[in-house]
């Protein structure tokens, strides 16, 4: 199985003053929400992010120990070039069994820890105490994402509650001969019940699959890809 790596931010300074720590880093101010609003992605381009998203969280999740980011939405997301890099770690949770803590602040953060209109069943539950979390919550999320970049529409509907169930409307139609396929490894992604949603590493050879099509039909046709 191939890993694509998604862009890094390059840190120039870090340390501490007055006792709390700092990390200067590269302005980019471009996010992934900037984008899609622009509606001139190209359909590898989409597949490319999505790529590069799924190897970001496949990272994540192949740590030891584990960290599970909480707050993926195309606001955390920021183009760098042809990247796309995975950032804003404020909820981020280690998995290293101490939920406790993690608990308290997780209720004290702003909206519950967790982003209104990317909410997964797997964090509300966690905020009713009625669960643990573990990185598939993570995989829910990128599914919100990603079926915005590629339709233009996050499928979860409002809630008039953080707290009221996840519900989804249906993935809206992805134009092309792969929008089909696509839509069908997003509802994978968005699967309610995390016992039976696939972990990130299974959606990594099915979207490489879908570009790699995509990118031999563009350059077929177009004589580039991207």
């Amino acid at each position: 199985m191939r890993t694509f790596d998604a862009g890094l931010f390059r840190i120039t300074n870090d340390g501490t003053t007055d006792e709390y720590p700092f990390v200067i880093a590269e302005y980019l101010p471009q996010t992934l929400a900037n984008a899609i609003r622009s509606r001139t992605l190209s359909m590898a381009k989409r597949l490319s992010f999505a790529l590069q998203l799924i190897s970001a969280l496949k990272y994540l999740d192949d740590r030891d120990p584990k960290i599970i980011h909480r707050d993926i939405k195309p606001q955390n997301i920021f183009i760098k070039g042809d990247s796309c890099v995975l950032g804003d770690f404020g909820l981020m949770k280690v998995v290293d069994g101490n939920t406790e803590v993690d608990r308290d602040i997780f209720k004290l953060s702003i909206g519950l820890g967790m982003p209104f209109f990317y909410r997964t069943p797997d964090l509300v539950r966690y905020a009713r105490n009625e669960s643990d979390i573990t990185n598939k919550s993570d995989v829910f999320q990128l599914g919100l994402v990603l079926a915005e970049v590629f339709t233009g529409k996050n499928p979860c509907i409002v809630p008039g509650n953080i707290l009221d169930n996840v519900e989804l409307y249906s993935i809206g139609h992805i134009p092309g001969t792969s929008g089909g396929g696509i839509a069908a490894l997003l509802n994978r992604m968005l699967d309610p019940d995390p016992a039976s949603r696939e972990p990130i590493d299974h959606f990594l050879d099915p979207f490489l699959g879908v570009f790699n099509d995509i990118a031999a039909r563009s350059n077929d046709i177009d004589g580039h890809v991207l």
